[in-house]
């Protein structure tokens, strides 16, 4: 039930009805299927709280820039996008803008940042609504600006990403490459 729901509410979200549906519409969305699917009343909203997490496909010539993790305690030596969690009072687009400048030294003008898609994460212990943007322009050198949690960054062909890559950053790629842009990892 909870896949065909998936499905069902990105064939409508790509369909024409819904191209035109801006961001915040489309969030809303999202956050009424993660209730619904949740079997909660969206009075009961307050109760619940989740951590929305933000990553950064920076892309360029057909690679992908990737960092690997180090010192974090959770999944080190494993690659992914830069990214990480939403501060207070600040809007998705302007998270992903400063945490690509906190973790690599680039630029991103917000025209140039577009949301791929969203996916609903459960692990051991929480749960949380992560949101990947795409940027293909920047301004700035590629760094890595966090060497206590960074010990390696490096470009990769998009299509052959390293063995050790996050596995549900591997499971978006694939997922976006499909034209869906709404996914879940971990409630298997």
């Amino acid at each position: 039930m909870t896949r065909q729901l998936i499905r069902r509410m990105n064939r409508i979200l790509i369909s024409n009805d819904c191209i035109h549906t801006d961001l915040r519409e489309r969030q809303e969305m999202i956050l009424l299927l993660f209730f619904i699917l949740q079997g909660r009343d969206r009075s009961n909203m307050a109760e619940f709280r989740v951590l929305s997490v933000v990553h950064i496909m920076l892309v360029q010539s057909g690679q992908v820039l990737l960092l690997r993790r180090c010192n974090t305690g959770h999944m080190d030596g494993y690659y992914g996008f830069p990214g990480g969690k939403l501060d207070g009072g600040e809007t998705l687009h302007m998270a992903a803008i400063r945490e690509a400048r906190e973790e690599t030294g680039v630029r991103i003008n917000p025209a140039h940042l577009h949301m791929l898609g969203t996916m609903h994460i459960k692990t051991a212990d929480a749960e949380r609504i992560d949101f990947f943007f795409r940027a293909e322009e920047w301004s700035g050198e590629v760094s890595n600006m966090e060497p206590d949690k960074c010990d390696e960054l490096g470009w990769f062909d998009l299509n052959k990403l390293p063995d050790n890559t996050l596995p549900f950053m591997t499971k978006a790629l694939d997922a976006f490459g499909r034209g869906e842009w709404f996914m879940e990892s971990g409630w298997d």
